[in-house]
């Protein structure tokens, strides 16, 4: 604007104002107003209009403080010269005035135009910037998710170090059962087999009497009779542990990550068996399985979400308890309960449930991380995990899982 007012300062030419076509209409009405016989010249002297000439009275045309032009006109008197020289003025100066409203204007135009150039220039630098930061968070963005993966990984590791650790204890001691017991059935079979190796001899000899008394002296008759049972009882034992065995094949799939279609009733049973070690004979356990259909899951996943909630329902019941568990068909696919008789959560504690590493029982009974786990689980494969507890009187877990992954 300052540029502008130094250009409002000074008086125009009278050339700036018979600019284009208005000079040929002003030639038009000087021709018909004072003849051919006329001149018009500019501050200069340059001549504009008509002819030059050397004598004659001169009129100044002025449209601020100094003449921008002189009209003269050898043949009209002074009226007439001053008439046209006074229309000529106030014309001029009306083309003077529009002259600076137009440089104003465009003045204005142009200060517009140079501020939305800078502030299109500022939206570029800060839509790059602003592209440059996305790229930052984007990136950052990647880094944490796979530091969260990382961390996610851990977790479900820590878990099943957890429970690997605990489920090692048990069937140790599950295991050792039959097996000690088949080992002191199979040292007694032995004592056994060396009588009857004894009897041999005997009957060769052929001392029916000596024979009798030696049979009586040693009970052989109990010997025959123990003997049949101490081979059914170490088979039973050895069917028991090949049982536990194959239960816990079907845990020893949790990083497979292969889906596959599943009767989830089996996983119930094979957690169920995986558990009993854990009940002590101080906990009843029972199992109501429903007709189910297939559902898509990854297998070693599942087995480690319901181990999880066993466990967490088995520690939370002190002395005397029950667990129920059941399955059934819902709307959304396949529903799983497992219920307790344990001591309950506080809506305090309920509310904190499935937070990662929190746990109400003592350091070392437990790392916090059963439910999470469990949760994430269930998540993974599309379904939903509820609790429900009353303090004192247990907590009832509803987990319902899509037939399919995409369901």
């Amino acid at each position: 604007m300052m540029a502008a007012a130094g250009r409002f300062d000074r008086d125009a030419a009278l050339a700036d104002l018979l600019a284009g076509d208005a000079l040929e209409r002003v030639r038009a009405l000087l021709r018909r107003s004072l003849g051919e016989d006329h001149a018009l010249v500019d501050a200069r002297g340059r001549l504009m209009s008509g002819r030059e000439q050397h004598d004659g009275r001169q009129v100044a045309l002025q449209t601020g403080i100094d003449p921008i032009g002189y009209l003269s006109a050898a043949g009209a008197d002074d009226a007439m010269l001053s008439s046209v020289a006074g229309w000529l003025t106030a014309w001029l100066a009306s083309a003077d005035k529009y002259r600076m409203a137009s440089e104003l204007h465009l003045e204005a135009v142009a200060a517009d135009f140079a501020a939305l150039q800078a502030r299109n220039e500022a939206l570029q630098q800060s839509e790059e910037r602003y592209r440059i930061l996305a790229q930052d968070l984007e990136r950052r963005v990647r880094e944490q998710v796979a530091v969260i993966e990382v961390a996610q990984r851990q977790l479900y590791q820590a878990d099943k170090l957890a429970s690997v650790g605990q489920l090692a204890a048990g069937m140790a001691h599950e295991i050792n059962n039959p097996v000690g017991f088949a080992r002191s059935n199979l040292a007694t079979a032995r004592r056994y087999v060396a009588l009857l190796q004894q009897l041999e001899v005997r009957v060769r000899d052929g001392d029916s009497a000596a024979l009798a008394a030696w049979w009586a002296q040693e009970d052989l008759s109990f010997v025959l009779e123990d003997f049949s049972s101490l081979v059914a009882e170490s088979m039973d034992g050895l069917d028991r542990v090949a049982r536990i065995v194959a239960d816990l094949k079907a845990f020893s799939r949790i990083d497979d990550g292969q889906r596959q279609r599943v009767d989830l009733n089996d996983n119930l049973r094979a957690a169920c068996h995986v558990v009993e070690p854990w009940l002590a004979g101080r906990i009843g356990l029972t199992f109501e399985p429903g007709a189910l259909p297939g559902v898509e899951c990854d297998p070693g996943h599942i087995n480690q979400m319901l181990l999880n909630l066993l466990r967490n329902a088995i520690q939370s019941i002190e002395g005397d308890g029950l667990i129920r568990i059941d399955s059934q068909v819902c709307d959304t696919g396949v529903q799983i309960h497992v219920a307790d008789s344990g001591c309950g959560m506080s809506p305090e504690v309920l509310a904190r449930a499935f937070d990662p590493f929190f746990t109400t029982r003592p350091v070392g009974a437990g790392v916090g991380l059963g439910l999470t786990v469990s949760r994430d689980i269930v998540l993974s494969h599309g379904g939903t995990i509820v609790l429900d507890s009353v303090p004192g009187q247990g907590t009832r877990v509803t987990i319902n899982l899509p037939v399919s992954r995409g369901a």
